[in-house]
């Protein structure tokens, strides 16, 4: 998905342009992490500076330190290579400047040369036609001279110019050296930036990868620990089952011990019963015989106290019980 999303972006159409903050703002937007956009900023570079403004709009899309913190870098590098390139334009400017102002001098010496050349030409002509013919010879000796010395002079002018030439191509030179060891050093300034960032991403890595051990070494130990209290649990388990068992082996004793007790007691209760039974018994026993001798003692008592009866009549005797 990043992928798709960084190749539609307009400004990865062509490799190693530098990043806008249009691009930078799509990225964030995209949902494209901020460490991959950090790397993509480091890789590319950005052409803006990073004033007020774009801080501003970078925090409102959603940038986080990583993301502000290399594009702050990479803005610096960007202000920096600016400024550079800005001094090199200018000091170009002023050795054209200087150039063209010896230039105009040299044609307003040349052409002052050519005034007085021509004025002492005019002034030659003037005496020539005053003056008879060993002046002219001697004009056009001083001609020859003259012109000579103009040869000469051209020259020595061209000797100067070839001069002037070189010593341009030689500032040329030094200022293509300049540049080529101020990109040298950019670059060699950027691959020490990359291999910071990639020891970096590396030591995240290894801190990644360190912290992953130290997890799963803490979820093994935690296993094991329980492993060790399930162990313990299923221990404890046992130890309570066997214990448990022991209760109710001695919950069973007792069971057994009361039923025996209880037996016993209601044996003995029947004792108890069957004892009283015959205990009432025998006081029901013991009443009725006194109750049977209290009655015969009370007939016996009448008979006593009665007339005498006739020697024919029966006399009544209850029953002995």
């Amino acid at each position: 998905m990043f992928f798709i999303v960084v190749a539609a972006l307009p400004g990865f159409t062509q490799s190693g342009k530098v990043l806008t903050l249009n691009e930078i703002s799509d990225l964030i937007k995209n949902g494209v992490s901020p460490n991959r956009i950090a790397q993509l900023v480091e890789e590319h570079g950005v052409g803006f500076e990073l004033d007020d403004r774009a801080m501003r709009r970078l925090k409102q899309d959603g940038a986080n330190d990583t993301v502000l913190s290399a594009v702050k870098r990479m803005s610096a590098r960007y202000t920096e290579e600016r400024q550079q390139k800005k001094r090199q334009q200018e000091e170009e400017a002023k050795r054209k400047r200087e150039e063209e102002a010896k230039r105009r001098e040299e044609e307003r010496r040349r052409a002052d040369e050519e005034k007085r050349r021509q004025a002492e030409l005019e002034r030659k002509r003037q005496e020539e036609g005053k003056q008879g013919a060993e002046e002219a010879r001697q004009r056009q000796q001083e001609e020859a001279k003259r012109r000579e010395e103009e040869r000469r002079r051209a020259e020595e002018q061209k000797r100067q110019q070839a001069e002037v030439e070189k010593a341009r191509q030689a500032e040329a030179r030094k200022a293509e050296e300049v540049k080529r060891k101020a990109q040298e050093a950019a670059r060699l300034k950027e691959e020490e930036v990359r291999r910071a960032g990639e020891a970096k991403r590396r030591q995240q890595e290894e801190a990644s990868r360190g912290e992953e051990e130290r997890r799963k070494a803490e979820d093994v130990k935690r296993q094991q620990a329980e492993a060790e209290k399930a162990r313990q649990e299923e221990a404890r388990r046992a130890e309570e089952a066997k214990r448990k068992a022991q209760e109710e082996a001695k919950q069973r004793e007792e069971v057994k011990r009361q039923q025996a007790e209880a037996e016993k007691r209601k044996q003995e209760d029947t004792k108890r019963v069957e004892e009283a039974r015959r205990r009432e018994q025998e006081l029901k026993e013991r009443e009725l015989k006194v109750e049977q001798e209290r009655k015969r003692l009370e007939q016996l008592q009448r008979e006593r106290e009665e007339p005498p009866k006739k020697k024919n009549e029966p006399v009544f005797v209850p029953p002995f019980m």
